[in-house]
């Protein structure tokens, strides 16, 4: 098990960045290549998660919606702030 914690705001600025619509595999590719199989995410609100489970959050919370293998992200539902304007434990 790792100890590498990657705040979500990291996975929906990579959707914006990629357009604002990806692949979920793509995703996955990116997440594990960048952060490793094993990385725990966090919100401001939430800790521990796997990808999926940070998926299913963010979903839930409107920030982003999941239509088949496709992610869109909708920027207009982000924190304004920036993830690294918070003190979190890592």
């Amino acid at each position: 098990m790792t100890d590498t914690t990657v705040h979500g705001h990291d996975v929906l600025n990579y959707l914006v960045a990629a357009g604002g619509t990806v692949n979920r595999a793509a995703l996955v590719s990116w997440a594990t290549e960048a952060h490793g199989p094993d990385a725990r995410y966090h919100t401001c609100s939430r800790n521990g998660m796997s990808l999926d489970e940070l998926l299913g959050f963010l979903e839930s919370r409107g920030k982003l919606a999941l239509a088949g293998e496709t992610l869109q992200v909708f920027p207009e539902k982000m924190c304004g702030h920036d993830a690294h304007d918070h003190p979190h434990e890592h």
